[in-house]
Order: structure tokens, then sequence, then C-alpha cells
């Protein structure tokens, strides 16, 4: 018999005995007894969508063709988990090791999986059962370590049983792994509060590039709609991604009332309150901001358990009451308004005057009309001209320069000199605007200071008249020959006329994006592309000023080069003439005195520890002398406690000889009286 013929073979009564429960042995030819299953390694743990593993150990009885046969299946998993319905969610696999088997050389050699669980296998076991052929080398005792693999779809507690002899069976022997996957938590930084002006169900519409955070306006009128945010809830991680989303608690301080709801659900007005907690679980939902019938800005913040998730602010509105009129750019120039493009720079004319609109609580209203009249309209055009006044309540005003001249600007919430209403007329202005010329006649050049310190921080000024000596408009200038030079290197930037090969850019609310020649869709330039010789002029008083940081060295420094030839169009009497500016750096008085006083101090440490290793030199010698000393009298010491050992010895000895001498003298006298 083949062993392909074997495995399909054996796969086959498997299957049967799983599937039927009627059969009370495996074929003669296939058995094992005397089996056991134990867990030599598992995950406790788990995370939803990542493999998860246990390892196996498998113990048997070899018989007939040696082939042992083990089954695992779910016996609980969570609730929603779709493990119950998936066949190969369990997956046996070899260790990596497989110096671990005994009596097997194979390993693992086949599984297969039965969809129709019989009555012999015990309890509610899952649809699917995986089943492990082994291969023994001889009869007798073998067992072989295998991995249990499955990938959980949900959080929740898995349990899969994992049993064996006799027969995979009810009876069989098994053993249990126990697994649970934490549900995944919320991030702060990973979920979004995109927030649009008006309702809308649907989730394109809340995203970053549109994004209407902190415009969010309505009208003070009970029940208004001042804008919606989109709270969407995520874990940040794509592998373990939120499942259901936690309950939104939305809070006001300030203006405002606040509804929630589900992403397809309209907004409405319904059951607005100051502050709430959602019962719904939904990943998107939406916060739908609307008046309580004052005005000013409210504050609504949003969290989900103790996990803040976002705030916003929207503004809510009374009749419009005061107007505040200032200038952006006190000169335009003879034509109409250009706004930036991905091209190109705004000219002064465009948003030159504004408005802003304010209710009786100081509260910037948007949506008011407000019209401006010109007082001299052979200079600049304006008659009743309107504008709106935006989310911040600015209504601000394009201007178009006819001739050279000044106007002044008044404005107005009546639309004609009869109009009779608002009732309440409101006024503010007026402002002076020149229209000037975009002809440069005259370039002066101009350090803010004299002197500097080596490094320090300065500002180079390029000033730019035309010729009746007055600044000219917001432009771009060719004023130089080429970039201007300086007579010693700068720390850092650059000098007026250097090339800029790339202009800023940034998107519709002013947050940069990438620079370049030209900006890329959806954003605008904010400073230009200039050319050798070229000076931008970014507002109207003829000015641009240049950063830098000096030389690190002292000496004169001298930023030089020659004015344009074709200045005013080769006309001006300034053209081709040599400019240049001059500053020193120096060290001052009070820098040299402090760098003295710090080198004196440097030479006084020094002398300081030449003297403290004199003095360390002449402690060594003390010590030497003192341990030769201490040497020297214990040696006297020595040789005195030698000497006085000697004498006792002496003594001792004369003193045996003096008893010696009298003891005799005694028995004289005894012998004498005798």
């Amino acid at each position: 018999m083949s062993t392909k013929t074997t495995f399909k073979r054996v796969a086959l009564v498997a299957v049967a005995a799983l599937g039927f429960g009627m059969l009370s042995a495996v074929p003669s030819n296939a058995a094992q007894e005397l089996s056991s299953a134990t867990i030599v390694s598992q995950d406790s743990t788990c995370s939803v969508g990542t493999p998860t593993k246990a390892t196996i150990a498998m113990s048997y009885v070899a018989l007939g063709d040696l082939i042992a046969l083990h089954g695992a299946a779910f016996y609980a998993v969570p609730s929603t988990s779709s493990r119950y319905t998936e066949e190969e969610s369990l997956v046996w696999a070899n260790v990596a090791d497989m110096s671990v088997n005994t009596n097997s050389t194979a390993g693992l050699i086949y599984q297969n999986y039965t969809t129709d669980v019989g009555a012999g296998i015990e309890g509610n076991w899952s649809k699917y059962t995986v089943g492990a052929q082994t291969l023994a080398v001889a009869g007798g005792r073998a067992s072989v370590y295998l991995t249990l693999t499955f990938t959980p779809d949900k959080a929740g507690s898995y349990m899969v049983r994992v049993f064996g002899a006799p027969h995979v069976t009810k009876d069989a022997q098994f053993v249990d792994w126990n697994v649970t996957c934490a549900a995944p938590t919320v991030s702060a930084t990973a979920s979004t509060g995109y927030e649009t002006a008006t309702d809308s169900t649907t989730q394109a519409d809340f995203n970053q590039v549109d994004n209407n955070a902190g415009y969010a306006a309505a009208s003070s009128t009970v029940g208004n709609l001042a804008g919606v945010v989109n709270v969407k809830q995520s874990s940040g991680s794509t592998s373990t991604p939120l499942l259901v989303g936690g309950k939104i608690t939305v809070t006001v301080s300030g203006a405002g009332l606040v509804k929630l709801v589900d992403l397809g659900a309209a907004c409405t007005s319904t059951d607005a309150v100051r502050a709430l907690t959602g019962g719904s679980t939904a990943l998107s939902q939406k916060i739908c901001m609307y008046s309580d019938g004052s005005s000013g800005v409210g504050t609504f913040k949003w969290s989900t358990g103790s996990t803040v998730l976002g705030s916003t602010t929207a503004t809510f509105y009374g009749a419009p009451a005061t107007y505040t009129a200032s200038i952006n750019n006190a000169v335009i120039q003879v034509g109409t308004a250009v706004a930036a493009s991905t091209t190109g720079m705004s000219n002064g004319n465009r948003r030159s005057v504004q408005v802003v609109v304010k209710d009786a609580n100081g509260v910037s209203v948007p949506g008011a009309l407000v019209y401006m009249n010109s007082s001299n309209k052979t200079a600049i055009s304006g008659n009743y001209q309107l504008a709106t006044s935006d989310a911040l309540g600015r209504a601000r005003f394009d201007l178009e320069g006819n001739a050279a001249g000044t106007s002044s600007l008044t404005f107005t919430n009546r639309a004609s000199g009869t109009a009779s209403t608002p009732t309440t007329e409101i006024t503010a202005g007026p402002l002076e605007v020149r229209v000037g010329s975009t002809t440069a006649d005259k370039v002066t050049l101009a350090f803010d200071k004299s002197s500097y310190l080596p490094g320090e921080q300065a500002k180079i000024t390029v000033t730019v008249t035309d010729s009746k000596g007055n600044a000219v408009p917001r432009g771009i200038y060719s004023l130089f020959n080429s970039a201007l030079g300086s007579s010693l290197p700068l720390t850092t930037g650059s000098t007026p006329g250097t090339v800029v090969s790339a202009a800023s850019c940034a998107d519709a609310y002013g947050v940069p994006t990438a620079s370049g020649v030209t900006c890329s869709a959806g954003s605008t330039q904010t400073s230009p592309v200039l050319s050798a010789g070229q000076v931008w002029i970014s507002g109207s008083t003829g000015v641009a000023t240049f950063t830098v940081n000096m030389p690190s060295i002292s000496g004169a420094v001298t930023v030089s080069g020659t004015v344009s030839t074709y200045l005013g169009s080769g006309l001006s009497a300034n053209a081709g003439t040599a400019i240049s500016a001059t500053a020193t750096v120096e060290v001052n008085a009070g820098t040299q005195l402090a760098i003295d006083t710090a080198q004196a101090a440097t030479d006084a440490a020094a002398e300081a520890t030449d003297a403290a290793n004199a003095a360390t030199d002449a402690a060594n010698a003390a010590a030497e002398a003192a341990d030769a000393a201490t040497a020297a009298a214990q040696d006297a010491a020595d040789a005195v406690a030698a000497l006085s050992a000697q004498m006792a010895t002496l003594i001792a000895g004369l003193k045996a000889q003096m008893t010696a001498l009298t003891n005799l003298v005694i028995k004289i006298q005894k012998k004498v009286k005798a």
C-alpha cells in the first residue's frame, strides 16, 4: 500500500469517525492507543487580526500503519465571531525544531477537515473540526510537537479543545487552550473630528481638506445650526481596528446646544441639550451644534470614557451693531485686484480695506452686508460697492485704481443714499487710500544699526520710491543688476536681489504646503519666485526687509552692488548707479571687559592650579619623610625591645647566682656554729 493511498484512506476513515460518530475503532492498520495531548506553550492573550498559537505535544502508542490522528475544534468563541463558520480557521503545523519528536520522522503529514460533527463528539463543538495525522517510525510509544494557530476576528475569549484517542470521539482525552483577545481601544490622535457648515449623511463630505473647524457660526435665534462635527473613532491600527465605537459624551460651555446622531441620521434641534452621553456605539457619529438663543462663542468638547477626543468652537451672533474699518494696503496700483494663485502673488488692490462687523456683545457677525463709497472716483472706483462679512465677521473689499490720486473710503449698512433700512444706520471710515505708480525711480539701502556684535542679527532694508518720492505699491521689482554682495561672509541670511527658486505656498486655511515654482492644486503663493536682482515688496510702504546674521569676525561689512540699468525703463537718474550700505562688526567696551575679566579669571585659575600642584608635591614629600621617620622609629623600638629582653635575661641570671651564693653562706654559717 502506498503512503499516499494510506493517507487518503486514513483521512476518510477519520472523517467518517468524526462525522458520524458511528465507528467504534479506527481500522486495524491505522490506530493509536494510550494517547494524550498536553500544551507545551500557549498564547494566553491575543489581538484581533493577528495570528495566535499554542504548541501541543501529542503522545500515543502507534499501531498498524503507525499513523495517529488528533483533532482540534473551537469549543467557545465570542458571540459575534465567524470562527464557527470558517473552514480552516484552525491550522496545524510542525514546530520549527522537530528534534523534540520521539519515534517520529515526519511530524505532521496531513490535515483534514470535517464539516459535519456527529453525536460522538462531546458537547456543542464547532461545525468545522481539523484533524492532524502524524507518522511514527516504528510501533510503540511516539510523540510529536505541533503548532496550532488561528487568527481571532473578534474581541473576547476563545477556547480550543484538542483531543486524541480513543478514536477521536467523545471518549477522547482532551486538553483545552484558552486565549482572550482584548478589545482594541480608541486613540485620540487617530480619531478624527472634521466639520462642515451644513449637515450631511455622506462620510466623504467630512474630510481634512474641506474641514470647517473654527468657522462654525449661526444666528443666535434658537434652533439655528452653526455646524456639524463628524467624530470618527479609530484605534489607529489596521491590524486591530475598532469594531465598535465608544459611547460619546459631549459638553457645551458658553453659548449653544448639542444633538448627537449617527452619520446616517439627519441633524435636528429637537431635544438639543447642554450636555449628553449618547447611547450609540457607531464608529462614525455627528455632533450637531445649535443656537440656544444667546450670542457668544460656544466650546463643544467630546470624549468617550476617560479619553478626550477633541473640541471645537461655534459662534452664535446677534444683529450687526458696530463696524470697525481698517486698511490692509494703503497704496494700490492702477487696475483691478489680482488674487494669489498657484503661479503668482496677489497685488495690493486685493482686499485692500476691510470692515469687521460685530453684534452688541462684541461677537463677530458673518453674512452681514457692508457697502463702500469712494470720495474720489477718478482715483478709486466705489459707489455702494458691496462686500459680505466672512465667518470671522470681515467684509473685505477689492479696490479698482483708475488713476494716480487719493480717495477717502467710507462704509455703511445701507445700500443707497436714499435707503431708510436698516432702521439704524451703521457707518465707519473714512480710510485714506492712494493709487501709486509701479515704476520705481529711486532705491536706497540701509542697515538698522551702525554696529553689531559678531553673529548678531541685523536687518537690511531696501526702500523703493517712484518719481514723486512716494512709496511704490505691493509687487515684484527688478532693482539690481544682480544679487548684492557682502564684503565679509554673513553667518546666515541672503542679501537683497538673491535668487529665490521656489515660491512658498499655503492652502485655503493658511497651512503651509510644499514649495515650488508652481504651488499644488488648492494652494496659492505666499511669497514669490524671484530672479537675480529682483525684490518683493509685500506691503504698501515700499520697503523690503532682509534679516541676516552678521559675520563672526570683526570689521566693516559692506553690502553693495549696482542699481538696475533698466530702473524706471532706463529713464531714472539712478539707473546703473552703485549702491551700498556699511555697518561695523566690533567688540564693544563692555564685551571686551567681559572677555578681559574672563581671561583674568582663567589665568588666576591656572595659577591656582599650579599652586595646588606645588602644595600637593610638598605634601607628598612630607608624607614620604614621615614614612621614613616612622620606619626609623620602628627600627629603634625593635632594638630597644631586643635589648630589654637581653637585660632581663642577664638580671634573671644574676639573681639566680646571688640566690645560690646566699644559700652557700648560710650553710657555712651553720657549720661554723656547729
